[in-house]
């Protein structure tokens, strides 16, 4: 019961006493039976009074909890959402900076940037992992993540065998550089990017079917159905 209710029962009950204490001090003996009667009856409806207002009231709070608590979690989900994008973003500008500079500095920053992307992208899927139930899908969830670890796995394994030796060919022969970093197979499938390459089929549409279960679910959280969501 809230102290506001407790209170205003008290003050109730208190002067109700009070008014009956008079009546009945002031009453022959014939209506004393009487009073004592009406004094049960309203001390029974106080007492149902005050526990139906107690339910209410825990009832509402309840409520309330739960309201907050599932704001707080599709706030999460949103939040996870817009770490992927930012990875993906990330992601998206390294073929574009390394194809403009063709130089084996810019290699080496931009594959750096793509470590921390494949950093936050392992940061993301660890906390799906305690926090289970952030998604009803959340092993699926993770399992695309985790396709799209692997990719860039494969292109920082590259980055570790190559560039020491191209950092050396930038200033021993620069002419031949961006030549040599045209011809690492990984890189050359991220900037190629067509339908039919490892970062469309592997990366590119993993990205897109974990970013889309997780707008699902937060859309849904806010009273959005699919079938509004998905234009159908």
């Amino acid at each position: 019961m809230s102290q506001r209710l407790y209170t205003t029962l008290t003050i109730l009950v208190v002067f109700c006493v009070l008014v009956v204490g008079l009546m009945y001090a002031n009453s022959n003996t014939e209506n004393r039976d009487t009073i004592r009667l009406e004094v049960a009856k309203t001390f029974l409806q106080l007492m149902a009074i005050g526990v139906l207002g107690a339910l209410v009231k825990w009832l509402f709070d309840q409520h309330t909890l739960a309201r907050s608590r599932a704001d707080a979690l599709n706030e999460f989900r949103k939040e996870i959402l817009r770490r992927l994008i930012s990875v993906t973003n990330e992601v998206r500008k390294v073929p574009l900076l390394i194809e403009s500079a063709q130089s084996a500095k810019t290699y080496g920053e931009q594959m750096r940037s793509l470590i921390d992307s494949r950093l936050e992208l392992s940061f993301i899927r660890h906390e799906l992992d305690t926090a289970n139930q952030t998604f009803s899908n959340s092993s699926e969830v993770r399992a695309h993540l985790r396709t799209m670890e692997l990719y860039l796995d494969e292109l920082i394994d590259e980055f570790k065998d190559e560039y020491r030796n191209l950092s050396k060919k930038q200033t021993e022969k620069p002419e031949v550089v961006w030549s040599e970093i045209q011809k690492l197979p990984k890189l050359s499938d991220l900037r190629r990017g067509g339908e039919d390459s490892d970062y469309r089929t592997r990366y590119v549409l993993s990205y897109s079917s974990a970013r889309d279960l997780m707008r699902q679910e937060i859309w849904v959280a806010v009273g959005v159905k699919r079938r509004a969501m998905d234009g159908e």
